[in-house]
């Protein structure tokens, strides 16, 4: 089997001794942010391994980033836990992101909760008007049967004189 990020190519990390990304193009930072965002998309676990494996590739990673505007230098700057959570940006969730996170799944959740509660008043609805429907059927027969019963009341009647 291929591993998902066989195709980054790390030795150009390794040749240096700053981890900046000041020297690399412009192409070459899109090449780097795309290669990562790839390879965590066919391989999350794979993708943090190699990132905590080579904490060099983490800082030009967010480097990379930071100079593409994907992150505020604020997140850049601060460490990175052990434990380290890669989303697609591949860098690590702050508490306020696990905040908004938890926000985000609360409102998911009152959002489901108004959605069943609308489809049981929606089915409720249907019911109601299936029932109503049934009614005016029923009624319908029975104003058929008194108008054609009327009918044959005055038809002997005026038959009668």
């Amino acid at each position: 089997m291929r591993r998902a990020c066989a195709g980054l190519d790390l030795s150009w990390i390794g040749s240096r001794q700053s981890t900046s990304v000041k020297d690399l193009t412009e192409a070459e930072v899109y090449e780097l942010v795309y290669m990562l965002k790839q390879c965590n998309e066919s391989d999350p676990a794979e993708t943090r391994r190699l990132l905590q494996d080579h904490p060099e590739l983490a800082r030009a990673v967010a480097q990379a980033q930071l100079r593409l505007g994907m992150i505020k230098e604020r997140t850049a700057s601060a460490p990175a836990p052990a434990n380290a959570i890669v989303s697609c940006g591949c860098r690590s969730r702050t508490a306020s992101d696990m905040t908004q996170l938890q926000s985000m799944e609360g409102d998911l959740t009152r959002a489901r909760h108004d959605v069943e509660v609308a489809q049981k008043a929606y089915a409720d609805r249907e019911r109601t008007i299936t029932e109503n429907q049934a009614q005016i059927r029923t009624l319908s027969r029975d104003l058929g049967k008194v108008v054609r019963e009327r009918d044959a009341l005055r038809h002997e009647y005026t038959a009668a004189f």
